[in-house]
């Protein structure tokens, strides 16, 4: 980016510098005198018959003119090494003044990419202490899980063997009663019958002998 911007100054400065140089060296800048006053003498000279001065005023005014171009060329010249001078001087201000600027960005630049280098690793630091902090925090869960669950196995184990206890414990009892209800049934009915013999016993009438 700061190359793009750098090359970007030194065209506009050059055009400029282009452009400023020949507005300075057109021809509207130095306008060759006309010799048209010596055209008109000259003229009048043939009119009155002497050739020969109109002919030597016509030479004087062509090498007049000649002279003039020249010390016109020479100013030109001389304005557009200035101009060039100037243009290159201008050029070289603003490359140094781009090239600051481009350093100034890239120290910027450097010290943001740093900067941002420093907030990932420590983003990065945080994110594996949580991490640890959550894998700690998920076994000591499933450490105390594991626990419970044989705590509970274990109460539930008890729990089941007493019950298994009680039951048997009930069904031994309920088969004695039954034994000693039938033991009791059987005694009774005996007693009934013996009781029952005797009634019909002492009923019966006496036989003769």
């Amino acid at each position: 980016m700061a190359t793009r911007y750098l090359h970007g100054v030194i065209g506009l400065a050059f055009g400029l510098a282009v452009a400023a140089a020949q507005a300075q060296t057109s021809p509207s800048s130095a306008p060759l005198p006309a010799p048209a006053a010596s055209g008109q003498a000259g003229t009048n000279r043939a009119k009155g018959g002497d050739a020969a001065t109109a002919a030597r005023d016509a030479d004087a005014a062509g090498r007049q003119a000649q002279a003039q171009a020249r010390e016109a060329a020479e100013r030109s010249r001389v304005l557009s090494a200035k101009v060039s001078q100037a243009a290159a001087d201008a050029i070289r201000r603003l490359a140094r003044k781009a090239a600051e600027r481009a350093i100034r960005f890239d120290e910027k630049a450097h010290a943001a990419a740093h900067n941002a280098l420093d907030d990932a690793r420590a983003a990065a630091e945080h994110a594996a202490d949580e991490s640890r902090k959550a894998a700690d925090a998920s076994r000591e869960a499933l450490a105390r899980a594991e626990e419970a669950a044989k705590q509970f196995a274990a109460s539930t184990r008890d729990e089941a063997e007493k019950a298994a206890a009680a039951t048997r414990d009930a069904l031994h009892k309920a088969d004695e009663a039954m034994h000693a209800a039938a033991g009791a049934a059987r005694e009774a009915a005996a007693r009934t019958m013996e009781a029952a013999r005797h009634t019909v016993g002492a009923g019966r009438p006496a036989q003769k002998g």
